[in-house]
């Protein structure tokens, strides 16, 4: 399943910067940009009494590389992402309530490859598609009762090394170069081996950057 996504990938963004060479690019652009994220993972809650989910505070930074032809762009960029999900959870257990507050932290090198249209004075939005691939991920549990609490630290083993996401986002840029952005991210495939469940990141990130 992973490999059939990235061959979709792979072949979307093939179509898509084939045929530029072939267009009179009017300006190309090297940046860089930065900022923070709020992501989540969603998932079946089962038997949970009640969940709260605070979701995840992360950042991101990257550098961009843009080929425009005005009112259009193609942008390719490489980004470092840290996402996740926390949440609070309080379970039925023999003797009174337990309440589990669990805390995951997943770090990608994700690779989006966007369509960029500027609307008018410098407002702009993007729409594409994202690879992204997992480098390390840290799992928190907390486990607290009326007679004890327990804290088990460590990572998950089940969670897959490709996801695919869909970027949405809107920004506006100064006539110097520098720009701000607002992306929304909706995930397409299954981050994790479960059965049962389905578990995919959704999110937002908000970035600072500048276009040399």
């Amino acid at each position: 399943m992973r490999m059939t996504f990235l061959r979709f990938f792979i072949w979307a963004s093939l179509l898509v910067v084939g045929p530029l060479p072939l267009l009179k690019a009017q300006e190309l652009h090297f940046g860089v940009k930065g900022g923070m994220s709020l992501t989540r993972i969603s998932e079946d809650f089962g038997l949970a009494l009640s969940t709260v989910n605070e979701g995840k505070l992360g950042y991101v930074a990257g550098l961009s590389l843009q080929l425009a032809w005005e009112p259009y762009s193609l942008q390719t960029e490489v980004l470092f992402w840290q996402n996740g999900d926390r949440r609070q959870e309080i379970n039925v257990v023999p003797g009174g309530l337990e309440t589990d507050i669990s805390d995951i932290t997943t770090r990608y090198i994700s690779v989006p490859v966007l369509f960029r249209y500027h609307f008018y004075e410098g407002l702009y939005g993007l729409i594409g598609l994202q690879a992204s691939f997992l480098v390390d991920n840290e799992f928190q549990l907390t486990q607290i009762t009326d007679s004890d609490t327990v804290e088990t630290r460590g990572s998950l083993d089940n969670l897959k090394t490709f996801d695919l996401e869909v970027p949405f986002a809107l920004g506006w840029e100064a006539p110097f170069g520098a720009f701000i952005e607002l992306r929304y991210l909706i995930g397409l495939t299954d981050i994790a081996d479960l059965e049962d469940e389905r578990n995919t990141h959704f999110g937002f990130q908000l970035m600072l950057g500048y276009n040399l």
